[in-house]
């Protein structure tokens, strides 16, 4: 009797351990993946962005059109020079990055208003674009249009 009770125990034991695999497997059954934003609910774009230039300074007012919370921060991209040319490629020679925390960084509503103040100077000519940078990094940066600035 006891080769028989040896049976059943082995018997039990290996429904437990087919039983187990059975529920592992399943468990491991899906999408192996983060999930990732949904995309034209995520993103945000520029709009009726003009400049109002004070000596070395300026003053960027624009809409932030979609979702703005993700907008994690804004890139001021310059480029400078004596001959600019107006339709060559877009080379900024100059950056700055403004967290949406930044005291040069104000929003009211979608519209916003970003101040600059050259050290420097801010030359004669010269053309700006800004870049908008998502809080989703798997989304891509937001370009504005480039605006010729003259003094």
């Amino acid at each position: 009797m006891s080769g028989r009770r040896s049976g059943v125990k082995k018997n039990k034991l290996g429904i437990y351990v087919l039983l187990c695999v059975v529920l592992f497997g399943l468990v491991n059954c899906g999408r192996k993946r983060w999930p990732s934003p949904i995309v034209k609910q995520e993103q945000f774009s520029f709009s009726d962005i003009r400049i109002i230039r004070n000596g070395r300074s300026f003053q960027l007012m624009g809409k932030v059109l979609g979702n703005i919370h993700n907008l994690d921060s804004i890139v001021l991209q310059m480029e400078t020079g004596d001959n600019i040319c107006k339709r060559c490629p877009f080379h900024p020679n100059y950056k700055v990055i403004y967290p949406v925390s930044s005291p040069n960084l104000r929003f009211k509503g979608n519209s916003f208003t970003l101040i600059y103040m050259s050290k420097s100077g801010v030359g004669n000519i010269m053309r700006i674009r800004l870049l908008g940078i998502n809080r989703f990094n798997t989304l891509p940066p937001v370009y504005s249009n480039i605006i010729l600035v003259k003094e």
